[in-house]
């Protein structure tokens, strides 16, 4: 997604929604690969940077737009670039991205090499009857060949009501794309451009419904709006009263305020996740000495046993007269036995 400088609005809202607010990618793919993983499950994001070298051996970088696992019965590695149109390469990109991730993390099992690609799909900001629901990769070896898709998801196709009644909120703020065609008749209409504000009055509301009623929090809810506000100002900027309009409903972009407090959450976040790896850390020394203590106590115990068993088998002895034969009973464990059984 990084080709030209003018997608920059739609890149940062994008790594900025799947850095900040992990959980709305759940229903993000369920709805893209058709899986039913609960909104509870675990989200780990991984590197997006992908290093690769060239034929002189100088090393390049390749960036994703998201790699992410989701732990749920099992868990699954997904691959998710959005795009602004649909070219020739993406495909091809998709394809690289995805071998560089499998090599990353291929390893060797009983003499084979297991690369194991992600479930990769593209979100198109913008599409045309042309552009596909699927695309299909075949890849051709000695050993025979395979298909597998990178599924296509486009921003036109969904309602401000769908991408509500399927969770969708990560899509929330990519939904300006879908009035784009009609900027240029709307931005000298000022009826048409209130209509238009309508719907994102209803979006506003809606998102504070949910997050008053516990669904989202308040860090999600500020975040989805400040994207929602970053992309606007980009696919507006040509159109001034639109622009002007959407500025007055939705604030500054990205205001520096939320963005100290998101900053200062996150960083509470982090030291408390550190407090709790350290205490988890510590718990687990005082298990391990706690463990050696019950191993020291039970050798003492096999000790102090032991030495009575001496000193009883030492009378029984003297008392039958054969107190030289003592010493055999600290280096024969038998002879030990069988004193004490009366069998000697």
């Amino acid at each position: 997604m990084r080709e030209h400088n003018n997608s920059k609005y739609y890149d940062n809202a994008f790594h900025t929604l799947v850095q900040r607010t992990p959980e709305l990618l759940i229903p993000l793919v369920n709805e893209i690969f058709q899986e039913d993983y609960h909104l509870d499950d675990e989200v780990i994001i991984q590197s997006s940077d992908l290093p690769t070298e060239d034929g002189s051996g100088e090393v390049k970088r390749r960036y994703s737009d998201s790699l992410f696992s989701i732990r749920g019965r099992e868990t699954r590695c997904y691959h998710i670039e959005c795009e602004s149109r649909v070219d020739g390469s993406i495909v091809l990109r998709v394809v690289e991205y995805g071998l560089l991730k499998a090599l990353r993390d291929a390893r060797c099992e009983d003499g084979e090499l297991i690369i194991k690609m992600p479930e990769s799909a593209v979100i198109f900001l913008r599409h045309n009857h042309n552009t596909p629901d699927r695309f299909w990769v075949r890849i051709i070896t000695p050993g025979g060949e395979n298909r597998y898709p990178i599924e296509a998801l486009k921003i036109g196709n969904y309602s401000v009501e769908e991408l509500f009644r399927k969770d969708l909120l990560f899509l929330l703020p990519f939904h300006i794309f879908t009035y784009e065609k009609d900027f240029q008749e709307w931005d000298h209409d000022i009826e048409k451009i209130e209509r238009l504000f309508d719907v994102y009055e209803e979006i506003l509301c809606e998102i504070e419904k949910r997050r008053s009623m516990g669904e989202l929090s308040v860090k999600t809810e500020r975040v989805i709006i400040s994207m929602i506000r970053h992309v606007m100002d980009g696919v507006t900027r040509n159109y001034t009263q639109i622009r002007e309009e959407g500025s007055w409903m939705l604030g500054e972009v990205i205001d520096n305020e939320m963005t100290k407090m998101l900053d200062e959450l996150d960083e509470v976040e982090s030291k408390l996740d550190e407090a709790e790896s350290k205490l988890d850390e510590a718990e687990s020394k005082l298990d391990e000495a706690e463990s050696k203590l019950d191993e020291v106590e039970s050798k003492l115990g096999e000790a102090e046993a032991r030495e009575d068993d001496l000193r009883e088998a030492a009378k029984i002895l003297t008392e039958k007269g054969r107190s030289g034969e003592i010493i055999r009973l600290f280096e024969d464990e038998k002879f030990l036995e069988d004193v004490l059984a009366g069998a000697e």
